[in-house]
């Protein structure tokens, strides 16, 4: 058994590190206890030349589209399986990536949560040692926070419309599973453990109350213009096409004689038209702000007059006391690359966080 395992990325591209992130993280590992595994993706200046400057994002973009959680307090324990963490060894002057992979649940996740049960007659059953929702998951907060504290929780972590509209998408598949458990149980099917505990924490009535919550907080976006250039333009074609279908389906109700269909369906062509000059002459507004961008701006203010001695030096050696505030100026990248993780909510994708990214700098040059 390997407890630990370093990888360096020099001379990788980000494309090559997301295809290699995925050939290895895609399935989960077969293991009774659990590894560290370091990518190194930077160095201090004399081997940054060897890493492209994006090296840890496209690797933490990659994590996360597997569904790794980002978890600075994460170590080499069972439970922290599926996490990863930045780190920046400052006396190797080395960034890293540190990857604690996810577990089969059948090979070794059993046996190293203890997770089996005992029958009557002593035998040992194993039971499913991984429900159908991940603790602490993005699902598992939908399903449990109170309906009174979910417009609260949704406008934290979903601030965009698109945000939203994702989370919406979650909450019904989580709705289709539930009901699907109920149809199997209405069959006379009895569920397994993990389906039983999923059925006993989900009410369909509150995932259902939820999912009028976001259309109407979506509804209240749009009419508001709290809506970014490119959610308007996605927007404007979504009702161009659903207008579209309409016609389409009007003619050939009409074609067919159903009267009373045609009826219905010019009524939902005349609320989509409204609907449509609505969207049209809706504002827009920038992606919202990073919430750690004081933090970050901060940082890049002490940053600056390092860059500035970089620039100055022209390729000279710097002095002792020169390569040492060289040293922080490599610690603050780091740092700012951490507050910029953090800083993702839900369901942003990476054009929208990189949007983000860019709306702080550019109030970062306002400050300079």
């Amino acid at each position: 058994h390997v407890e630990s395992e370093t990888f360096d990325l020099a001379g990788s591209t980000p494309t090559m590190i997301e295809h290699m992130i995925r050939d290895a993280f895609t399935q989960p590992f077969e293991l009774s206890e659990m590894i560290r595994l370091t990518f190194i993706t930077g160095a201090g200046k004399l081997g940054r030349a060897k890493y492209d400057d994006n090296a840890a994002r496209a690797m933490t973009t990659a994590l996360r589209e597997l569904d790794y959680q980002e978890d600075r307090g994460a170590s080499a324990t069972m439970d922290c399986a599926g996490t990863f963490k930045l780190q920046h060894d400052t006396g190797k002057n080395l960034k890293t990536v540190v990857v604690f992979p996810k577990v089969s649940t059948m090979n070794g996740l059993q046996q190293a949560m203890g997770n089996t049960a005992i029958s009557q007659d002593g035998n040992h059953n194993a039971t499913n040692a991984v429900s159908l929702i991940e603790e602490g998951s993005i699902e598992q907060k939908l399903i449990q926070t109170p309906f009174n504290l979910f417009p609260k929780m949704v406008e934290s972590k979903c601030e965009t419309w698109n945000q939203k509209k994702s989370c919406s998408q979650a909450i019904n598949k989580l709705k289709q599973l539930a009901e699907t458990l109920d149809q199997k149980l209405m069959q006379g099917k009895p569920l397994t453990d993990p389906e039983q505990e999923y059925y006993n924490a989900v009410s369909i009535t509150v995932l259902e109350e939820k999912l009028t919550c976001l259309r109407d907080m979506m509804t209240a976006q749009v009419d508001s213009g709290r809506i970014t250039t490119e959610e308007k333009k996605q927007l404007i074609e979504q009702i161009s096409d659903r207008i579209t279908t309409l016609s389409t389906e009007i003619s050939e109700a009409e074609t067919q004689g159903k009267a009373k269909r045609v009826e219905n369906l010019k009524a939902q062509l005349e609320k989509a038209k409204v609907r449509q000059t609505k969207i049209q002459s809706a504002s827009t507004i920038l992606p919202p702000k990073l919430k750690n961008e004081d933090a970050i701006i901060k940082l890049r203010k002490e940053q600056l007059p390092l860059l500035e001695l970089e620039k100055a030096a022209k390729g000279r050696l710097f002095s002792i006391k020169e390569s040492q505030s060289m040293a922080r100026k490599d610690e603050i990248e780091n740092e700012v690359h951490e507050l910029e993780l953090s800083s993702r909510q839900w369901f942003e994708t990476d054009p929208m966080f990189e949007a983000r990214i860019k709306v702080t700098q550019s109030n970062w040059e306002k400050h300079r």
